[in-house]
């Protein structure tokens, strides 16, 4: 417990505006967070009306949005965003923890 507290007082001290705060997301990790809700909201409009393309909703929604072709392309990019924030993510994590030794 002791070390815990420890490093909690370290990570208060140098991460802190005000006295007994504790930051405790990185502005790049809000910013992986924001760009995972996106493309995660993202692939969820654009997957599931393919995935169920007869129902009327389905139909609706892909000709607002352009028609199959761009729904496709619109989900193959997000789905590319979201492995790329996720391999981001993974290097950030391994950085810190075995070159910083920070814990995760």
């Amino acid at each position: 417990m002791a070390t815990l507290d420890k490093t909690m007082a370290t990570r208060t001290a140098t991460n802190s505006r005000v006295s007994g705060y504790l930051e405790r997301f990185t502005p790049s990790q809000r910013a992986q967070h924001l760009v995972l809700l996106v493309s995660v909201f993202a692939l969820f409009i654009t997957g599931l009306p393919q995935k169920y393309n007869s129902v009327g909703f389905s139909q609706w929604l892909i000709g607002i949005l352009g028609g199959v072709d761009i729904v496709r392309f619109v989900h193959r990019i997000f789905g590319i965003i979201l492995a790329a924030t996720g391999l981001y993510h993974g290097l950030e994590v391994s950085y810190q923890v075995l070159l910083k030794k920070q814990n995760a």
